[in-house]
């Protein structure tokens, strides 16, 4: 048990968790879910040996879009679509997302 650590299907279950959780509820909650979304997406960068993956930046994108507003939205996006394409993990299920939920000038931006 000692030497137990999260692995990266742990740190997507707490994604999409935080993900649905924002879907309905209170500003608080939501709240709590972006902040508990962007920690756990924090310690999966940083975590040694846990490859990041596709699928870990379709549900921090839906908590976003779910979570913020205005300035906020742009900079977290802009922020973690960098990041998305520094990792090399840019693909069809990202882009849909944010072709689906962005204004069409914060994905023109995002897209060239």
């Amino acid at each position: 048990v000692d030497n137990l650590a999260p692995t990266t299907q742990t740190y997507g279950s707490v994604l999409k968790a935080c993900s649905r959780s924002s879907l309905r509820g209170s500003p608080k909650r939501k709240d709590e879910a972006l902040r508990i979304a962007l920690m756990t997406f924090e310690k999966l960068r940083k975590a040694p040996g846990v490859p990041i993956d596709p699928y870990k930046y379709a549900p921090l994108f839906m908590v976003i879009e779910q979570c913020t507003k205005g300035e906020t939205y742009v900079k977290l996006t802009t922020e973690v679509f960098r990041l998305c394409c520094e990792d090399g993990v840019l693909g069809d299920k990202q882009l849909d997302i944010l072709r689906q939920f962005a204004p069409k000038d914060v994905f023109r931006n995002l897209v060239g």
